[in-house]
């Protein structure tokens, strides 16, 4: 399906604030809209290095000029990082090589390797696991828990610093409601000076409680609408993956425990939605082959529980 932004989408596309919180519900679209921005973005900025190069010329003058820009794009998970460069295919083009997608430890692990062998990391490094580490004559390296705080002791070089922020002038963040302090922190530190959109939802958080302490969705949202010049616009609840709008009202309808709503019935009857009662593990093993089976004819897929916990055993 080709994207065509809406009137809320296109205030992302074309904002300027510096940082945007932007908040939508799942198929809001606002995965495709961030992909959509960061390619508005980079015209913007070849145009502008365009504009400089011709204005050089005509003086005369060799100006050194600025690098070719790139946008960085955070996520969790390796698997939403794989569906991000999916939806950014159609919508970014050939700019895609400029946007860099990576999860947090990638991307802490890439700081690493490239500026780690003066400053207290030589190479070879590699992760371990917290058992291994201990094992007497283990290899040099660093368990996931370390990868970001030791990033964020190269970022607080000069050198690193300027690298990363000549390099990227748009940091994307996708679920950012779920960031606990160390990855809220190292998010700050990668390019400062760098345009911010934050991509984020209450409602969707699978991180909140005992299952990743720290996290406070709630907090986390309003700690962005903190950082100067912030500014939050909401996705319309309409959704882009399904413009009948079917699936959305029912997902709204299953978030607010409304499980008698008309919407829910219609989406069970246009087989659109399936309800599976889980009494053990097999009712779990159902769930995941019907979602692997989806995935592999290329479909989103969103399972909706009782609680976030399920989600999280079984992502």
């Amino acid at each position: 399906m080709a994207y065509e932004a809406r009137e809320d989408q296109r205030a992302v596309i074309e904002g300027v604030a510096p940082v945007l919180v932007v908040s939508g519900g799942a198929g809001t679209g606002k995965t495709t809209t961030a992909v959509a921005a960061a390619r508005a973005h980079l015209e913007a900025a070849d145009e502008t290095l365009l504009r400089l190069r011709q204005e050089a010329a005509r003086r005369g003058q060799r100006t050194q000029l600025p690098a070719t820009t790139r946008v960085l794009f955070l996520s969790f998970s390796r698997t939403a990082v794989a569906q991000i460069i999916d939806r950014a295919a159609n919508v970014i083009g050939e700019l895609r090589p400029r946007l860099e997608v990576s999860t947090f430890h990638g991307f802490a692990w890439k700081v690493i390797t490239g500026f780690g062998a003066h400053h207290g990391f030589p190479p070879p490094q590699s992760v371990l696991s917290k058992a291994n580490q201990t094992v007497p004559g283990a290899p040099p390296g660093l368990t996931y828990d370390q990868l970001m705080p030791a990033a964020c002791r190269l970022l607080a070089l000069t050198k690193v610093r300027n690298h990363y922020s000549g390099r990227y002038t748009l940091v994307i963040c996708d679920e950012f409601q779920d960031t606990d302090a160390t990855e809220w922190a190292f998010l700050q530190q990668i390019a400062p000076a760098a345009h911010r959109i934050l991509l984020g939802d209450v409602n969707q958080s699978i991180y909140e409680g005992s299952f990743k302490p720290g996290v406070n969705p709630a907090a986390r949202i309003a700690d962005a609408m903190t950082l100067p010049g912030s500014r939050r616009l909401d996705l319309q609840a309409a959704s882009y993956r399904d413009p009948s709008g079917v699936l959305p009202a029912a997902a709204e309808a299953a978030r607010q425990r409304r499980f008698t709503d008309p919407a829910l019935r219609a989406a069970a009857r246009q087989g659109r939605l399936a309800v599976t009662r889980i009494t053990d593990d097999t009712g779990y093993a159902q769930v995941t082959e019907l979602a692997r089976s989806a995935r592999q004819k290329k479909h989103t897929v969103s399972i909706f529980t009782h609680t976030n916990i399920a989600v999280r055993s079984h992502r």
